[in-house]
């Protein structure tokens, strides 16, 4: 069974990291977006997550937030104090999405380097400081 995954985020956050992941692995059923725009109210947001974990009856079920402690994440909080299953990740990029995509399969995707694997694919690229001539893998940037 493959675990459901929600990406959730402030104004289009979510939908975003979820096209640009589908755009690289194509459709993935088990994955939702869950925005919160500046046209929303937090009880909105709160029944959308109602709505999806009551839809979401077996396996557990994986929220993967922009930041801790904004209103995305606090209602993905709240609603699942009520639910089953439920594990909240916040600092959520393309890599870490993609990563628990990949590994949907296991019982628990949120294995033990999976916060390592996200932070290794933040880096600093400064052109300027990369020669041309040397084989490296920043050369391919240029």
């Amino acid at each position: 069974m493959r675990n459901t995954i929600i990406v959730t985020g402030h104004g289009t956050f979510a939908s975003g990291v979820v096209s640009a992941m589908q755009m690289i692995m194509g459709p993935q059923e088990n994955v939702v977006a869950v925005d919160f725009t500046s046209a929303d109210t937090a009880a909105e947001l709160r029944e959308r997550f109602r709505e999806i974990y009551e839809r979401v009856q077996a396996g557990p079920l994986l929220v993967l937030a922009d930041l801790r402690g904004g209103s995305p994440s606090n209602m993905a909080l709240e609603v699942s104090r009520q639910s089953r299953n439920v594990q909240i990740i916040y600092g959520a990029n393309l890599p870490l999405l993609i990563d628990l995509v990949v590994n949907a399969e296991r019982e628990n995707p949120f294995h033990s380097g999976t916060i390592d694997e996200a932070r290794e694919a933040v880096g600093l690229l400064v052109p300027s400081d990369l020669d041309p001539s040397e084989e490296s893998e920043d050369a391919a940037w240029m």
